[in-house]
């Protein structure tokens, strides 16, 4: 597969688009959104004013959430435009909590859809992903003959916990873990989901101290 992903930050307003290539299925998908206000203002709060980075990478946690029941045993190189979330998604760390946050959620999905993840910096006028980014749809499916799939929802329940006990991305990766196990419910993929997830080849900083209960674990 190959992943086209970018982020616009404008006006305090953050907008992201994608575009995925599957050569196996002839899929050729466009996706695109806007950050909620909810996030953003977490963003701002804890990384500062400038929150590209963020957008940036969340834009590809999202879509590879959103598409995670065709990614398993997958091969996936992931263009991004913006150097700090690419090499932020090669190292599996970054100086910013934020951003780190986003890199685990990446990393646990990787993990468990046991898919392989390259990442590839690519030009931003060369990224076909700016024009859904920046609400330019028409143009974007004329020009790569791309379907239109609009949004990636993720569940309120999650967003709603950002001020709560659990931080969003606790609340994120609890759900993912719980979307996994619905998406692959009646496989050996639901008993794999119950035991810690191995990421023991991560260094001890980015590593992610995952409990044995089945919606517990900590970033």
């Amino acid at each position: 597969m190959v992943l086209y992903t970018d982020g616009a930050y404008e006006n305090e307003v953050a907008t992201w688009g994608a575009i995925l290539l599957d050569p196996l299925s002839d899929a050729r998908w466009m996706f695109h959104g806007t950050v909620c206000r909810t996030l953003c203002d977490h963003w701002r709060t804890h990384a500062g004013e400038q929150i590209i980075c963020e957008v940036e990478a969340f834009a590809a946690a999202l879509v590879l959430y959103g598409l995670r029941g065709s990614l398993r045993g997958r091969c996936i190189i992931s263009f991004i435009d913006n150097d700090a979330a690419r090499f932020g998604f090669v190292r599996r760390s970054s100086p910013s909590q934020c951003m780190f946050n986003i890199i685990c959620i990446v990393t646990l999905l990787e993990a468990i859809l046991e898919t392989s993840l390259w990442y590839e910096r690519v030009p931003s006028k060369s990224n076909p992903s700016d024009l859904p980014s920046r609400g330019a749809l028409v143009e974007a499916a004329e020009r790569f003959a791309v379907l239109d799939k609009g949004d990636v929802a993720i569940s309120e329940h999650v967003l709603s916990r950002s001020g709560a006990k659990l931080t969003w991305c606790q609340s994120f990766i609890n759900d993912v873990m719980w979307q996994l196990r619905l998406t692959f419910a009646g496989d050996d993929a639901v008993r794999r989901l119950r035991v810690p997830v191995d990421l023991s080849y991560l260094s001890p900083r980015v590593r992610m101290p995952l409990t044995g209960k089945e919606d517990e674990c900590c970033v």
